[in-house]
């Protein structure tokens, strides 16, 4: 059982927050579909439906994923499914279905059902030789380790099925329901799946009524309700987002007319009423409390009071500093005046708390009708809401968390998260995981729990558990949810995530798209020439070797023309070119004839997919391969009559592509497809200038090279021409600012900064900026300036307008680029330090 146990834990974590939501509060496909393999008890289903994208956005980019990552389980899970992914060539992307099944004894049991239509023939079928594939033709089961932390998993193949299971009995049911055709759970399931969204990374099925039965086995009994729960099908669409798992779908229950419309909630109110150190509310609306009250309460006067009407009813539960658990019970009042009446003539215990009156009164526990637990129910009356506490104790440290402004509406970080992820809604189940690890454990039955599964990592990285009923209508309850990473130390922490390197980082890190999920990932190079890919999540991908300093920054690319990318780049030595796992594309890396003079580019002219690699050599040669990595057939250059300063720059005027290299000397050349001169520039950039752009003109010769000469001038000049001067005179830094049709520079001049347009400076901040390393990213609003110091380890960041945008004790050695990796809308600034940390550090807006 305790093989299974995180597992279970989990899921009970969304089966407990989709079945609150639920409980009565009022009386194309193969041949053979594989949800028919499922057990018939199966209770909570998981469909990955294009499984090798879901897991590379849990394993690449998922922060949530990091983080229960720390679980053994979790990660024994994560190699089973990759393994069985690679069961199929790269190109496809498989669906898998992962099942929980609740048996005799209160264990739980796994399945998994794999389907072969379309992938790979059954006799290739191996898990990394785990598996015999002529067992599994001649219909054996076999029986697998995958490793210490999964208990032996039985697997075999059945109509171009591959089942498998924790329980060797499971796999006879299964294999006969393929057989015999027997159809699934006939009532709902089929109208539920209708609901699912095809785009959706993932998708989460729980019947309810068996999910109930599966966490009494974990919860304990007096968290569940009194009430059997709503029979029917929950139907979730689950969106992997790099600090949460965003779920949406509909309930959708076998009598429609047990869920009745309901109006609408609004949550602060209610987040105002509880003390921060509760981490556990459920709100719900008045109607379908009623009678539930009219059952359990024995005093008329409660009755009386909650009959004459409220607007909501909040319950809360937290642990204290010692681990005491305390418990919460507010409802909106409608009538003040009418309840603090009431309050005045009940007899009981009273006291005063800082001006708030408060009185013992035992029958207001029949409140807590299957809400919270209120073994010494003390009462109070702030403004239009009425506390009941579980005991003096907590009716104190909710009346002292209003009046000291430490409630949850008023916590930073758990409101954060609500912004994002609520809204006005019928019922909200909300836990926050990272602080309500006690109130958790307390929760969970001690004999079926271990308590190694309660330490501090990683619940205190994660968020909480949310779910929502938006709506309801004609039978349909639409949900809303979310499970998020959001360390208990935030906002206080403004790093998204830092990687400590083994090797200093020896160059400003290059931010790149992950074409399987879209994500945004991270390639450093360090001082010992070793390339990382790191995820969005701050996770190492892979790591591999270079002959040398990265000389250009990586180019994505797409060889096959299949939208899967690589990255182009080169070294002093080499052209390499490297897929997304980090493996060399056949024809690479070119080892080149002699040492590279500047970074590489890559044309394609037409674009047809005829991508042109372009390279300066240290001996005067350019040289020109396609993605194939062979040499272009036609290519004529020989010696350019120089060393090239700077990357190639490909022109197109009038139909005509001219490709344009300044040498060390000053010398322009440009050149045609076949390597020819085409074109006779009249100028000349004088030794030791600086490219800083190239713009294209009306003509070839009215294409415009600015640059910063020798002695550290800005200049520009058209090819037939003369370079002229700019007014700002020599110059410590510079770099283009792409804005308008006009350009402008950012430069370092005298220990200031300064935008600067071809009429004189636009603004200016003084300094002073002893600053080389000045660079721009990002467009537009996120237009940011960078000037970096790596003598002090300093990092000055500026907008476009320059506004200070970071503060003046930002470290880092390079300027970084801009990337929103936690797809929050907001970007994060990557930082390098002098001590080998790779920082994604967010910027405050």
């Amino acid at each position: 059982m305790r093989r299974w146990i995180l597992l279970i834990v989990l899921l009970v974590l969304t089966g407990l927050g989709t079945y609150r939501l639920f409980r009565p509060q009022e009386q194309a496909t193969p041949r053979v579909d594989p949800w028919s393999a499922l057990p018939l008890n199966t209770a909570i289903v998981v469909d990955l439906p294009h499984a090798r994208s879901a897991l590379d956005a849990l394993t690449n980019s998922s922060l949530l994923w990091n983080d229960l990552g720390a679980f053994p389980s979790v990660v024994s899970w994560e190699r089973l499914g990759q393994r069985l992914v690679n069961v199929f060539p790269e190109e496809q992307d498989p669906s898998i279905l992962f099942g929980l099944v609740r048996q005799g004894g209160g264990t739980v049991a796994s399945v998994v059902v794999v389907p072969l239509v379309g992938g790979p023939d059954p006799t290739a079928i191996q898990v990394e030789d785990l598996i015999d594939e002529k067992d599994l033709l001649q219909g054996n089961v076999v029986a697998i380790r995958v490793d210490s932390v999964l208990s032996d998993i039985h697997v075999t193949l059945v109509e171009k099925l591959l089942l498998l299971s924790s329980d060797r009995e499971l796999i006879d049911e299964m294999r006969e329901r393929v057989v015999s055709g027997s159809a699934l759970f006939p009532t709902g399931l089929q109208a539920a799946r209708a609901t699912l969204a095809r785009t959706a990374d993932a998708h989460l099925m729980v019947r309810s009524e068996k999910a109930h039965r599966m966490l009494s086995g974990v919860v304990q009994a007096d968290r569940l309700d009194r009430t059997e729960p709503i029979a029917g099908w929950c139907a979730l669409d689950i969106s992997i987002r790099p600090d949460a798992m965003l779920f949406s779908g509909l309930f959708l229950p076998e009598d429609s007319a047990i869920i009745g419309s309901r109006g609408a909630q609004e949550l602060r109110n209610a987040w105002a009423a509880m003390p921060q150190i509760a981490s556990f509310m459920d709100q719900r609306p008045a109607e379908g409390m009623i009678p539930l009250w009219r059952a359990s309460l024995r005093d008329s006067s409660w009755l009386q009071l909650v009959e004459a009407g409220f607007s909501g009813v909040t319950c809360g539960s937290g642990a204290d500093e010692q681990g005491g658990i305390m418990h919460w019970l507010v409802l909106g009042l409608e009538d003040t005046t009418r309840s603090q009446e009431m309050l005045r003539n009940r007899t009981g215990a009273r006291a005063v708390h800082r001006g708030r009156s408060m009185i013992s009164d035992p029958a207001a526990a029949g409140l807590a009708w299957g809400l919270v637990e209120l073994p010494d129910p003390w009462c109070t009356i702030m403004d239009d809401r009425l506390i009941v506490a579980s005991g003096q104790a907590a009716l104190l440290r909710a009346i002292d968390a209003e009046l000291d402004d430490r409630t949850l509406a008023t916590d930073i970080r758990t409101m954060a998260i609500m912004e994002r992820h609520a809204g006005k809604a019928q019922r909200t189940v909300w836990m926050d995981l990272g602080h309500g690890r006690d109130l958790l454990k307390a929760w969970c039955a001690s004999d079926r729990v271990p308590d190694a599964l309660f330490q501090p990592e990683p619940w205190d990285q994660l968020g909480g558990i949310l779910f929502q009923v938006r709506q309801v209508e004609r039978g349909r309850t639409y949900v809303t949810g979310s499970l998020q990473h959001a360390p208990v130390t935030r906002p206080l922490r403004q790093d998204l995530w830092t990687l400590t390197m083994s090797a200093p980082v020896a160059r400003s890190p290059v931010v790149v798209r992950n074409h399987v999920n879209g994500t945004e990932e991270v390639v450093v190079v360090d001082s010992l020439h070793r390339m990382m890919l790191v995820g969005s999540n701050g996770k190492v991908l892979w790591e591999r070797q270079l002959d040398g300093p990265m000389k250009s920054d990586p180019i994505q690319v797409d060889r096959y023309h299949n939208r899967k990318l690589q990255l182009l780049f080169n070294t002093d030595r080499s052209v390499y070119l490297i897929d997304r796992l980090g493996r060399d594309v056949e024809g690479f890396p070119i080892k080149l004839p002699a040492s590279a003079a500047a970074p590489l580019a890559v044309f394609d002219y037409d674009n047809k997919h005829e991508e042109r690699i372009l390279v300066p050599l240290s001996d005067g040669r350019l040289l020109n391969h396609d993605l194939s990595g062979k040499e272009v057939k036609g290519w004529k250059a020989g010696d350019l009559g120089g060393k090239a300063i700077d990357r190639v720059y490909h022109i197109r005027n009038k139909g005509k592509d001219y490709l344009l290299t300044v040498l060390e000397d000053g010398k322009v050349r440009t050149l045609d497809r076949q390597g020819k001169d085409r074109y006779r520039p009249t100028l000349d950039l004088g030794p030791g200038a600086t490219i800083l752009d190239v713009e294209p003109g009306s003509d070839v010769g009215t294409c415009t090279i600015l640059f910063l000469d020798g002695s550290g001038t800005v200049k520009e000049g058209t090819l037939k021409g003369m370079a002229t001067a700019w007014e700002i005179g020599i110059v410590d830094a510079a770099a283009i600012v792409r804005e308008g049709s006009d350009p402008q520079l950012v430069v370092i001049k005298e220990g200031r900064l300064i935008l600067l347009g071809r009429s004189g400076p636009i603004w200016s901040v003084d300094g002073p900026f002893g600053c080389t390393d000045l660079r721009v990213f990002g467009k537009g609003k996120e237009l940011l300036i960078q000037a970096g110091c790596a003598s002090i380890e300093r990092l000055h960041v500026f907008d476009g307008q320059g506004n200070v945008r970071a503060p003046e004790n930002l470290r880092s050695i390079h300027p970084g680029p801009l990337a929103d990796l936690d797809q929050d809308g907001s970007p994060e600034l990557l930082l390098v330090t002098s001590d080998g940390k790779l920082i994604a550090h967010r910027l405050r807006r």
